[in-house]
């Protein structure tokens, strides 16, 4: 497709020459055919115009046409950054009908990154700079006119005539200019893997914090059953004279407690789901359970490796690279740009008084006694160096950003598996002997619901922990990149 659109465009550019060059040897017959007077010159100048404005609206219009506005620009395809341990996700039973919400990780990245408006401003920036590079390649048009010297004089017409005139740029300053646009939309393409990542951790990030706030939920519902249940027995007791109205108060104080809890994480529940919802782009959708699971102790992240990882496969670099290659082509157009042009035109004229006819060329080219545009050659080698050092200062940001982050990694991760080791075990351990206790008759129900409250806040705990350590870790695997819908993304 791309070599049928350059010829098209050469045979356009071949009419427009064959056009103009047709018009030229229009006037000449004109010029040859008979004397003429200031008054048919004017007209004939006229018409030349008018002729001339609509071949143009008509070439315009070509061009247009010749570029295929619904081609999707060829971008870099997004980068695969998966986790170490990717959720547990259960299968699908083969429905054929689709679900009005998404309730898997996959379906909610899917739907954040077709609604995202920032990835498809960025397509759009590619098509632009592409057509703005064709542009660039294109030479300037050729120039027709008419000219006249002495008109009325002694009543004659006087010198009467018509020119053409072009412009010959060199090839390798069109072809500079046009590199220059074509590296912006390789930068362009690296911004848009930047996005494609930021938008995969935010969906991540946000869809374990609703899995953890749905759990959270769940362990505030089941506390606040626990107390409900303990009071109805504990009034049965009351009635039959076994227990005191202060055991029945204390419970009914922690009862309202638990109420309390729930209604807390169910509003971080709702508070989650919205904001995954707004990551994804539909705040239409309605909050539901959703599945996946949250084991991230069976492998732990080694910081050199990721590093390595980090180095080579960070969309950041790679703007930063294609920053450089920028530079560069800004640099070698600076350098064509002290390319001469050559301009040439040809003339044909006509004196009215001796009714001769005569023709006439030039050809000049500039003279670089003062500007060899070295100005902005010395500022392109400036800016290049630039960006070289700002690639070095971004490579050490990012190891500095990933040991503070791996530093998070590792503290949650210590703190989970504290909980899991230490604090669980123990809680469950004492759960289950004041249950065997109170079966026997040598514990109170309070103490009972006092070692199930612990065992839930203890559990709480852990889900903060997990929390904390899921995000660092979605973070690091997501090569820093988070924020997609922040205003700035480059």
């Amino acid at each position: 497709m791309f070599f049928g659109r350059k010829m098209a465009l050469r045979f356009c550019n071949q009419l427009g020459r064959g056009l103009a060059y047709g018009a030229f040897a229009l006037i000449v017959v004109s010029l040859l055919a008979a004397p003429a007077t200031a008054f048919q010159i004017q007209e004939t100048f006229r018409r030349l115009l008018d002729q001339q404005l609509e071949r143009s609206r008509q070439n315009d219009f070509t061009d247009i046409r010749s570029v295929n506005p619904n081609e999707r620009p060829a971008v870099e395809s997004e980068l695969s950054i998966e986790p170490i341990l990717e959720p547990q996700l259960p299968a699908t039973n083969g429905a054929t009908t689709q679900p009005a919400s998404p309730a898997s990780l996959e379906q909610f990245e899917a739907t954040a990154i077709r609604n995202h408006p920032r990835l498809q401003q960025l397509h759009l920036e590619i098509k632009a700079l592409r057509a703005e590079s064709l542009q660039q390649s294109l030479p300037p048009n050729p120039r027709v006119g008419v000219f006249g010297d002495e008109v009325f004089n002694n009543g004659q017409a006087g010198f009467y005539g018509a020119f053409i005139t072009e412009t010959h740029v060199p090839q390798a300053k069109l072809q500079s200019r046009a590199r220059v646009k074509c590296v912006e939309a390789d930068a362009v393409s690296a911004q848009i893997a930047m996005v494609h990542q930021q938008i995969k951790t935010d969906v991540r990030t946000a869809f374990y914090k609703v899995l953890i706030a749905q759990r959270q939920n769940e362990l505030a519902t089941q506390l606040a059953e626990s107390y409900r249940a303990a009071i109805n027995q504990l009034q049965s007791l009351f009635e039959a004279g076994e227990a005191t109205r202060a055991d029945i108060l204390q419970v009914e104080i922690q009862f309202q407690q638990a109420v309390t809890s729930q209604t807390d994480s169910n509003a971080a529940f709702f508070a989650a789901w919205r904001t995954l919802a707004a990551v994804i782009g539909d705040t239409n959708m309605s909050a539901e359970k959703v599945d996946g699971t949250l084991d991230l102790l069976a492998q732990q992240l080694d910081f050199n490796t990721v590093l390595a990882d980090l180095v080579q496969r960070s969309p950041e670099l790679q703007l930063a690279v294609a920053r450089i290659q920028q530079a560069e082509a800004v640099l070698d157009r600076e350098r064509n740009g002290a390319l001469r042009n050559t301009q040439t035109q040809w003339t044909l004229g006509r004196d009215s008084t001796s009714e001769d006819v005569y023709a006439g060329f030039q050809v000049s080219v500039p003279w670089q006694k003062y500007n060899r545009n070295q100005g902005n050659i010395s500022a392109a080698e400036s800016r290049l160096q630039s960006a070289r050092l700002e690639s070095e200062v971004l490579a050490r940001q990012l190891a500095n950003r990933l040991a503070q982050e791996f530093q998070n990694y590792e503290a949650a991760r210590r703190r989970a598996e504290i909980y899991v080791n230490e604090v669980l075990p123990k809680a469950q351990e004492a759960v289950q002997m004041v249950k065997s206790a109170f079966e026997g008759g040598e514990a109170g129900f309070l103490e009972l619901l006092t070692s199930q409250r612990t065992l839930i806040t203890a559990t709480n705990g852990y889900l903060a922990a997990l929390q904390t350590l899921w995000i660092s870790r979605q973070k690091i695997e997501g090569l820093l990149l988070s924020g997609s819908l922040e205003s700035n993304n480059n």
